[in-house]
């Protein structure tokens, strides 16, 4: 289960990630840290959706604003895609950064 939480207006909000026995529950919550964070790129990162390409890769899209301009209407929360890495059930997402991702296939 991935969600966002804090403060959407913020740089404290940021995507997290819980293991789930089924749909329904019960999840337990990774632990305190966030799995995607702000830093000098992405600020308030959250909305995500995760997806698998037809070659097997896992990617996560989400929203972030600039850092100069957290809550701001100008430019808004821009569209960041990274890469997601499985380690059994454990997740890890490549810190955002401005550097060009390889073309999802």
């Amino acid at each position: 289960l991935f969600y966002s939480a804090n403060d959407y207006a913020s740089d404290r909000y940021g995507i997290g990630y819980a293991r789930c026995r089924g749909p329904l529950g019960p999840c337990v919550d990774s632990s305190d840290a966030s799995l995607i964070a702000s830093n000098d790129f992405a600020a308030g990162p959250g909305h995500c959706f995760v997806l698998q390409s037809a070659n097997g890769d896992w990617w996560m899209l989400y929203h972030a604003w600039p850092p100069s301009a957290i809550g701001s209407t100008d430019p808004g929360r821009l569209l960041w895609l990274e890469p997601v890495s499985w380690h059994g059930d454990v997740p890890s997402v490549h810190p955002s950064e401005v550097a060009p991702q390889p073309v999802p296939r």
